[in-house]
C-alpha cells in the first residue's frame, strides 16, 4: 500500500505540477476552458488522494490561518450581485494552496523550477515565432504576446521565469551543462521580455536581479545597507527613465490612480466589495472628470482596470482586507529570504520579488497564467514556516474535510461542464444566421451565464451583431451589474435606439461622454436622434458640441463625424 500511495503521490504531483505551469500555453488553445485547469486539477488530484491519507495529521501554521481568514474575509465581503468568476477563480486560488502545502517531498522545488524555466522558454519561442510571423499573435495590434493576449502579460511571464532561470545559472553549485542551458534559456526570455515592451516586467526584473547580484557577490551584500540610499535613488531614476518612454501611457495610468484614491475615499474600511473594480471606476471618473481640466477630460480612456494591485485591493477590500492580504503576503514571503543559499527555497525569492513589483503596475490577477502563480509561490514560502499553531489528528475532522473537499470538486465539476456547453452554445449563436435553427439554452445556462462577466462580455456583441437588439440590450444590463464602460454604455444606448426607446438611449449617450469626455461618438449619436426625429435645434446644439469635443484619438472616423455635423449646421444658417 505504502509503494502504491508513494507511486500515485508522484503521478499526481507531476500532473498538476504541469498544468500550473503550461495552463498559459493551454490557454491558447482551450481559451474557454484553460483558466479552470490548475485549481480543477488540484481538487481532483487531492480527492484522488484521499484513500492514503486517513491517517495523516492536519498542522495549520500561521500562513494557513492567515489565508483562511483572508479567504473568509473576501467571501463575506462579495457584494451585490453574484459573479460566478471570481467565485471560480478564489475557488482555484484555495486548491491550489491545499495542494501546495501538503507537498513533504523535499524535490518537489526542483520539480517546480524544472516547469517553470521550461514554460518560460517555450513562451519565449512562442513569441518570437510570431514576431517572424510564424504564428498568429492573438493581439491584432501586436506582432508579439507569446500565448496571452496582450504584451503585457507575456513580459511579466518571462520576468518571472527570467528571474528564476537568472538564479539557477548563477549558482556556484550548478554542474556546467545546465548553467550552459540556463543561460540559452535566459538568452531567450531576455529577447522575449524586450520584444514585450512592458516596462513593467523590465522593472520587475532588473530589481529582482540587482537583489540576484547583492546576494550572490559578497562585497555587495556586505556594503548593500551602506549604500541603500544609492540603490533607492537608482531605482528612482530608472522609474524615471521608463516613464520617460512612453509618457503617455505612464500619465493615463498616473490619472487612473487619481481617480482610484477617490474610489478608495468613499469607503476607506471594509472597500467596495470583492471583485467590484470593474463596476465602481468609471462612474468614479465621471464624477472627478466633471471638476477636471481640458487636457485631463480629453485623454481619459475607458478602463476597467487599475493598473496595481495594491490599488485595486485597497478599493475592493479596503483597508482591512488589504492589511490581511498584506499581512499573508509578508509572512509567505519573509522564510524564502531566511533560506540560505544552499537551499532550492532560496531560488524562489527572486521571481517572487517580480511578480510582486510587476503586480504594482499592471493586473496579473485578471491573467489566469500570472493569477495562479501567486498562491502556488506563496505556499512555496507558507512551507519554510515550521511553527505550528493547531495540530488536528480526529477521523471525524478528516472525514470532514474530506466530504467538504467532495462537494467544492462535485460543485467545480458541474460548473465546468456547464462553461463548456455555454462556449458550445456561443460557437452554434455566433454561426447560426436562422433563428428557428438556433438551439435555446436551458434556465440553468441563463441563470449561470448572467452571473459571469465574461461570458456575458462574449454574448452580448454576438446578440448586437446579429440584430438582436432587445437581446442584447437586456444582456448589456446584466453586464452592468459587474462592468461599467463607455463601450458597454454605447452599445446599450444603442440597442435601445434601435428599439425605438430614444429618450433612454439619449441618456445612455450622455453617460458614455460624461464617462469619457475625449469620445465624440455619443455626441454625434444624440444629433443623430433630433436630426432624425426633425427637432432642428436640438441637433444643431449638439452638432456645435460635435464640432467642439476635442477627440482623444484623430482618425479617418472622427473626421467623417466632424465633416457631417459642420455639414449640418451649415445647411441649417442658410434655410434660416
Amino acid at each position: 500500500m505504502s509503494y502504491h500511495c508513494t507511486e500515485w503521490k508522484h503521478i499526481a504531483n507531476g500532473g498538476i505540477f504541469l498544468i500550473i505551469f503550461f495552463a498559459p500555453l493551454s490557454a491558447y488553445f482551450l481559451p474557454a476552458y484553460a483558466d479552470a485547469l490548475p485549481g480543477m486539477a488540484g481538487w481532483l488530484a487531492l480527492i484522488a488522494l484521499m484513500p492514503f491519507r486517513k491517517k495523516e495529521r492536519i498542522n495549520l501554521t500561521l500562513p494557513d490561518v492567515l489565508f483562511l481568514t483572508v479567504t473568509g474575509y473576501c467571501l463575506l465581503n462579495l457584494r451585490g450581485a453574484s459573479h460566478w468568476t471570481y467565485l471560480w477563480q478564489l475557488t482555484d486560488c484555495i486548491g491550489l494552496w491545499i495542494w501546495m502545502r501538503q507537498q513533504k517531498n523535499r524535490r518537489y522545488p526542483d520539480i517546480l523550477i524544472l516547469l517553470l524555466c521550461a514554460s518560460g522558454t517555450i513562451q519565449a519561442l512562442w513569441g518570437i515565432s510570431q514576431t517572424g510571423r510564424l504564428v498568429t499573435s492573438l493581439h491584432s495590434e501586436f506582432a508579439a504576446t507569446g500565448s496571452f493576449g496582450n504584451p503585457g502579460p507575456w513580459g511579466g511571464y518571462l520576468a518571472v521565469t527570467l528571474s528564476l532561470a537568472c538564479a539557477i545559472m548563477t549558482d556556484r553549485r550548478c554542474p556546467p551543462k545546465k548553467r550552459m542551458v540556463m543561460a540559452a534559456s535566459c538568452v531567450l526570455m531576455t529577447c522575449g521580455l524586450l520584444l514585450s515592451g512592458s516596462r513593467a516586467a523590465v522593472l520587475a526584473v532588473s530589481v529582482s536581479l540587482f537583489l540576484l547580484a547583492t546576494d550572490r557577490c559578497d562585497l555587495l551584500r556586505k556594503t548593500r545597507k551602506r549604500y541603500l540610499p544609492v540603490t533607492i535613488l537608482t531605482i528612482l531614476l530608472f522609474v524615471g527613465f521608463l516613464h520617460g518612454i512612453r509618457p503617455h501611457s505612464s500619465n493615463a495610468r498616473l490619472h487612473i490612480w487619481k481617480v482610484s484614491y477617490t474610489l478608495f475615499t468613499r469607503a476607506p474600511l471594509l472597500g467596495h466589495g470583492s471583485g467590484s473594480f470593474a463596476r465602481e471606476y468609471m462612474p468614479a471618473q465621471a464624477g472627478f472628470l466633471d471638476n477636471a481640466d481640458k487636457n485631463v477630460r480629453q485623454t481619459a480612456d475607458s478602463t476597467t482596470l487599475a493598473y496595481n494591485e495594491s490599488v485595486r485591493l485597497l478599493c475592493e477590500q479596503g483597508t482591512a482586507g488589504f492589511l490581511l492580504i498584506l499581512g499573508l503576503t509578508v509572512t509567505c514571503v519573509i522564510p524564502l529570504f531566511r533560506k540560505d543559499q544552499v537551499s532550492p527555497l532560496s531560488y524562489f525569492r527572486y521571481p517572487v520579488i517580480s511578480i510582486l513589483i510587476f503586480s504594482q503596475f499592471s493586473y496579473p490577477s485578471e491573467v489566469s497564467g500570472l493569477n495562479y502563480l501567486l498562491p502556488v509561490f506563496l505556499g512555496i514560502g507558507a512551507s519554510g514556516t515550521e511553527k505550528k499553531i493547531f495540530s488536528f489528528t480526529s477521523a471525524t475532522i478528516q472525514y470532514l474535510r474530506n466530504i467538504l473537499t467532495m462537494a467544492i470538486c462535485l460543485s467545480a465539476g458541474i460548473l465546468f461542464l456547464i462553461r463548456i456547453q455555454l462556449y458550445n452554445w456561443i460557437a452554434e449563436y455566433a454561426t447560426y444566421q436562422e433563428k428557428e435553427f438556433f438551439p435555446a439554452s436551458s434556465a440553468l445556462h441563463n441563470e449561470y451565464f448572467s452571473h459571469d462577466r465574461y461570458l456575458l462580455a462574449t454574448f452580448c456583441p454576438i446578440a448586437h451583431l446579429r440584430g438582436e437588439y432587445e437581446l442584447s440590450a437586456r444582456y448589456h444590463l446584466c453586464l452592468r451589474q459587474y462592468v461599467q464602460s463607455a463601450g458597454i454604455l454605447l452599445n446599450l444606448a444603442e440597442a435601445c435606439e434601435e428599439n425605438g426607446n430614444r429618450q433612454l438611449a439619449i441618456q445612455y449617450y450622455k453617460e458614455a461622454g460624461r464617462m469619457m469626455p475625449g469620445l465624440v461618438t455619443p455626441f454625434f449619436r444624440i444629433f443623430g436622434i433630433y436630426r432624425d426625429a426633425d427637432q432642428q435645434t436640438e441637433a444643431t446644439r449638439w452638432a456645435e458640441k460635435v464640432l467642439l469635443c476635442p477627440p482623444k484619438i484623430e482618425n479617418a472616423h472622427v473626421s467623417q463625424i466632424k465633416k457631417e455635423a459642420k455639414k449640418f449646421i451649415l445647411q441649417n444658417e442658410k434655410l434660416q
